[in-house]
């Protein structure tokens, strides 16, 4: 299981209780367009949500809640079953839908937020032919291939570690595999309570270059090559389930640290680069260790992608009250095979 920088969210967000429960079930579906060599598997999820949240405050507070909820997108679709209170939906700058609250709350009052997805993950394959691959136009390139805070496209480094990688390949698809093959072959997962963005993950140790870090440092490192590449990339942030039967992520806000909540955690980040004429497409670089350019699992629920700055936590992005605290999350797949 691959987990996130959760102290932040936690110093941000204080008491709410989150409790999911994740309904799974799956239909097949062989789709093999001729032109692009993409096969698809739809996996059927039910996603309901419960948050607490608590005025801790001495008075009334007009409370506003920001939810990521579950995206739609090329490989995900997302309907809204239920939400109560029912929110209002607004776009942030990546484009992600986001469910907005509004609500009074007394001194020491508690309230619950409900709510009820259905979505269906796209799971996918595509069987590359590297012949018909294309550059990104201007507009694109423009938009997702520049520095960040987290992503230094202007590092020498970088550049030249890039340049070893991939010496004069001018395929895209060709060198975003080899990015991902030779970054796979350099993980040194460590769970981390701080993100320390492109230009600190990889360090020189033990004779050789490795990427030490957690799901963020493995992204952040991925979209700066891709970047210094002219690959359009941006992160995504969600869930990985482990398995298809039953899992259960939780966190205990107010009794543990971030080290005593890594074994129960699910929070997720992983990279996506745009390759024409395919689109967005996935990389995942943690699920078995191995290098998955847009080999895409039934594992992966999206929440929302950055392009731009990303906040330090893919956990940040779940839940932001402005007055309340965070006391307990939970969240519970039930598959069926």
């Amino acid at each position: 299981m691959t987990v996130g920088k959760l102290h932040l969210f936690v110093l941000m967000l204080g008491v709410i209780m989150i409790v999911s429960s994740f309904t799974f079930s799956r239909n097949v579906l062989e789709k093999t367009p001729s032109d692009l060599g993409v096969s698809i598997e739809l996996f059927n999820y039910t996603i309901k949500e419960s948050i607490l949240l608590e005025n801790r405050n001495n008075r009334t507070v007009n409370e506003t809640v920001y939810i990521a909820i579950p995206q739609n997108s090329t490989y995900q679709s997302s309907y809204m079953i239920s939400f109560i209170p029912a929110p209002i939906m607004i776009r942030d700058n990546n484009n992600n839908t986001i469910a907005y609250l509004s609500f009074s709350m007394e001194p020491k009052e508690r309230k619950w937020i409900n709510s009820t997805f259905r979505v269906v993950v796209k799971s996918y394959k595509i069987n590359f032919n590297y012949n018909i691959a294309k550059w990104p136009s201007l507009d694109i390139s423009e938009k997702y291939t520049g520095k960040t805070l987290y992503w230094d496209t202007y590092n020498s480094t970088l550049i030249e570690f890039l340049r070893s990688i991939v010496g004069n390949d001018d395929n895209p698809v060709s060198i975003s595999q080899k990015i991902a093959e030779k970054l796979a072959s350099m993980i040194d997962y460590i769970p981390l309570p701080v993100r320390l963005g492109s230009d600190r993950s990889l360090v020189y140790e033990g004779g050789r270059i490795v990427l030490k870090g957690d799901c963020s440092e493995v992204a952040d490192v991925y979209i700066t090559l891709a970047r210094i590449a002219g690959i359009p990339a941006r992160m995504a942030f969600g869930f990985l389930l482990e398995n298809m039967s039953r899992t259960v992520y939780w966190l205990n806000e107010t009794r543990e640290n971030f080290t005593e909540a890594l074994p129960h955690w699910g929070g997720h980040a992983w990279s996506q680069v745009y390759l024409r004429p395919w689109g967005w497409v996935d990389v995942e670089l943690l699920e078995g260790f191995k290098p998955k350019l847009g080999d895409y699992s039934w594992r992966h629920i999206v929440y929302g992608t950055e392009s731009t700055k990303f906040g330090g936590s893919e956990l940040e992005d779940f839940v932001l009250p402005s007055f309340s605290d965070v006391l307990y999350v939970k969240f519970e797949f039930i598959g069926a095979g």
